[in-house]
């Protein structure tokens, strides 16, 4: 065959497989499908794929807050964003995230992992005690006031709840970074105890009685006033709850990098406050000392009663509270 003829032959193949790559490289390319936002309202409509142990799983976007419940999820994602906004409250869920693509937040510092909301940091506070009742006043004369009311103790305050744990399967770097905290529920601070009620006035004694000539009774003193009531104890702080855990794995190329990029707080939850002690009540004033009468001077005042005793603050010996902790785990 002659030279030219196969020098044709070749050239016409390239030809025909330039054609054949740019008729291909033309074809549509299948495109992901956008990425899934995440809202409070409509989280439950997707926990369902989120679940799902797929092999292709969906790109998702945390749009807003969210809050789990229940003690255990277990997600499958391929990427895993966080908008401005975006971030997830644990509570006591223990979450764990299996991330095939990449994991992303606005900024390093930007916490997109977190145990409790601002308004869940504390546990409830206990009630304030109510104070004691006043003392009563007798009808008869000269006699001494009541006693003052105890006021009532302050109620302890909640025991805060345990934080739950995080475990995330990462394959490639975080990008920028992020931060967690999984800090437990502070305890609730202990109620105030009452303010114990003030002492009955002491009744006014009866007016003196006179003869023609003399007296024959003088007026009465004056009935003493009744004590003050005693102050109700503060109410104890709750305890603390615990600090939950991050597990971090990824393969052991990247471990280092990854943990250079996750901010972690190890900051402990705190121990709830004591509630302040309720006041005494004051003593009731005396009664007035009854009137003389003609010859018959007049009776003196009763004295003032005395005032109660001051509540105490409870205080009860509380464990350390336990702080988060972090693992970081290389895979091959």
């Amino acid at each position: 065959m002659p030279d030219f003829a196969k020098k044709g032959g070749f050239v016409a193949f390239v030809l025909f497989f330039i054609y054949f790559l740019s008729a291909f490289s033309q074809q549509p390319v299948p495109k992901r499908p956008p990425a899934i936002e995440l809202t409070s309202g409509n989280l439950s409509e997707y926990l369902g794929r989120l679940r799902a142990n797929d092999e292709h799983p969906n790109d998702y976007l945390v749009k807003e807050p969210l809050r789990l419940s229940g003690l255990q999820e277990e997600w499958r994602v391929n990427n895993l964003s966080f908008g401005p906004e975006g971030v997830i409250y644990l509570g006591s869920t223990n979450l764990t995230i299996d991330i095939k693509g990449v994991l992303s937040s606005q900024r390093k510092e930007t916490s997109v992992f977190r145990s409790f909301t601002d308004a869940e940091t504390t546990a409830k506070g206990g009630a304030n005690g109510t104070a004691g009742a006043l003392g009563a006043t007798s009808g008869e004369p000269a006699s001494h006031g009541g006693t003052g009311g105890k006021g009532d103790d302050g109620q302890p305050g909640l025991n805060g709840s345990d934080s739950g744990d995080l475990t995330l399967h990462l394959r490639f770097l975080p990008q920028p970074g992020l931060s967690v905290s999984l800090i437990g529920q502070n305890g609730g601070n202990g109620g105030a105890g009452g303010t114990g009620g003030t002492g009955g006035r002491g009744q006014k004694g009866r007016a003196g009685s006179s003869g023609v000539f003399n007296c024959n009774r003088g007026g009465d003193n004056g009935g003493g006033g009744g004590a003050g009531g005693d102050g109700g104890n503060g109410g104890s702080g709750g305890n603390c709850g615990s600090g939950g855990r991050l597990t971090v794995i990824a393969p052991q190329t990247i471990i280092k990098e990854v943990q250079d990029r996750i901010v972690f707080n190890a900051m402990p939850a705190q121990a709830g406050v004591p509630g302040n002690p309720g006041l005494h009540g004051d003593g009731g004033p005396g009664g007035d000392g009854g009137d003389g009468n003609g010859f018959c001077s007049g009776g003196h005042p009763g004295p003032n009663g005395p005032p109660g005793r001051d509540g105490i603050s409870q205080t009860t010996a509380k464990a350390a509270c336990k702080a988060p902790a972090v693992l970081f785990l290389g895979i091959d």
